[in-house]
C-alpha cells in the first residue's frame, strides 16, 4: 500500500503543475457570484484494478487537489488515495464525484 501511495503522491505532484491548464468540468455555485470550478484529469489504471483521477478544485472555498482512485464496477470502494489543499475531500460535490466517474469508467 505505502508503494500505491507514494506513486499517487507523486502523479498528484506532476500533474498539478499543469492544474491552471486543466478545463473545469463542474462549477458549484457558492452563492452570489462565487463559485468554485472542479477539474480534473485521468492519471491512469490504478494497481488495484480502478482508474487513478487527478481531481483539482479552486475558488472561494479554497484550493483541493487530490488523487482518486475510481472503482468503475463497485462506485461505494472508490476511495482518495491522496488529498491536499485549504479543504478537504467531504468538500468535493457528488455531483462532480459523477463527472469524475463518467470520464474514467467511459460512460456518459
Amino acid at each position: 500500500m505505502h508503494r500505491h501511495l507514494v506513486a499517487a503522491m507523486f502523479c498528484t505532484a506532476a500533474v498539478m503543475a499543469d492544474a491552471q491548464e486543466l478545463d473545469p468540468f463542474f462549477t458549484e455555485e457558492l452563492g452570489g457570484v462565487y463559485t468554485q470550478d472542479w477539474s480534473g484529469r485521468v492519471i491512469g489504471p490504478d494497481t488495484f484494478g480502478g482508474v487513478l483521477v487527478f481531481v483539482y478544485g479552486g475558488g472561494k472555498s479554497g484550493d483541493f487537489y487530490g488523487v482518486l482512485s475510481v472503482d468503475c464496477t463497485v462506485p461505494e470502494r472508490s476511495q482518495w488515495v491522496s488529498t491536499g489543499g485549504v479543504i478537504g475531500p467531504d468538500r468535493v460535490p457528488m455531483a462532480a464525484i459523477s463527472v469524475v466517474r463518467a470520464n474514467a469508467c467511459g460512460s456518459p
